[in-house]
């Protein structure tokens, strides 16, 4: 089962080029180019962020929000850390996921906006949890394993 989220989406795509980059893959490093993807990830992230803040007055609870900061900003960070900031074949990594992920969500029966703004979005790590319990998938499987 994939997620509902684009940024999970992105991250999924940021750790493959990270691993086909550090082991040496070439090919793949070069066709898969998640720059704009890091960067819609770190500025998708800000903007709905600041909107359920400001706009909707969610209350984040502090080290949540900067664990979610880090998630999001890191992968860019690293990106102009390694001065990968080419835009070879970028517009079209960005393009392919973001279209994989609105098919997928079509496909669910799923509005594009719902999993952020119908659904419950978590603002606290109890809210992880709760949503986490018994879900299968990868970011649960993490929580659950730093959780002990």
């Amino acid at each position: 089962m994939l997620s509902k989220y684009l940024s999970h989406w992105f991250a999924l795509v940021f750790l493959i080029w990270v691993l086909s980059y550090q082991l040496g893959f070439k090919r793949v490093a070069q066709e898969i180019n998640p720059y704009y993807v890091v960067q819609a990830l770190f500025w998708g992230f800000l903007l709905l962020t600041m909107y359920m803040i400001f706009i909707l007055d969610h209350q984040f609870e502090m080290s949540f929000l900067v664990y979610l900061f880090s998630l999001h900003s890191v992968p860019l960070l690293l990106m102009l850390f390694l001065k990968q900031t080419s835009s070879r074949n970028a517009m079209r990594t960005l393009l392919l996921v973001t279209l994989l992920y609105v098919i997928y969500i079509k496909w669910k029966g799923r509005g594009l906006t719902d999993s952020y703004f119908k659904d419950m979005y978590p603002t606290s790590w109890k809210d992880i949890d709760t949503l986490c319990s018994g879900n299968p998938h990868f970011p649960c499987r993490v929580r659950r394993f730093f959780k002990g």
